[in-house]
């Protein structure tokens, strides 16, 4: 190795070189379930559809 001749403390040339692993990047986080997104979806439909027979119900009335 590269550890000869250093002195008691000291931190070889070869752990802090260029070719040291690097550390690893964060994961990308999925959704936590299908379910949450599911009731996100249903969610969304049910405000279009509200928005929609609201403004039905002000053209008729």
């Amino acid at each position: 190795m590269g550890a000869e001749g250093l002195q008691p403390g000291q931190t070889p040339p070869e752990s802090n070189s260029a070719t040291a692993t690097p550390p690893n990047p964060a994961p990308t986080r999925p959704p936590k379930s299908k379910v949450a997104l599911t009731v996100a979806a249903i969610v969304a439909i049910l405000l279009v559809v509200l928005i929609f027979v609201g403004y039905i119900a002000g053209v008729i009335g």
